[in-house]
């Protein structure tokens, strides 16, 4: 762990909490991550493959990609009915 110094005096401690399951970086306890399946994501790297929209909160998996709700329902779920 790495201790930091804030502005205000305060002292953070950093270390990590994990790799980020797309762009492999280490992910520290200060950075803004997400939690997806069991997998650590940083959160600008938990975005739909089609569109770039966040899927933090609401998110479909199809072959280790991320989908939003609605590019999931619209391309994966009526393509494949079709």
């Amino acid at each position: 762990s790495i201790a930091r110094q804030t502005t205000n005096g305060s002292i953070i401690r950093e270390y990590s909490i994990g790799q980020c399951k797309k762009c492999h970086d280490i992910i520290i306890n200060t950075d803004d991550s997400c939690d997806i399946l069991g997998q650590i994501y940083h959160s600008s790297c938990a975005v739909c493959v089609l569109c770039g929209r966040s899927v933090k909160n609401k998110h479909y998996f199809v072959k280790d990609q991320l989908y939003c709700e609605e590019d999931f329902l619209v391309n994966i779920v009526f393509i494949d009915k079709n």
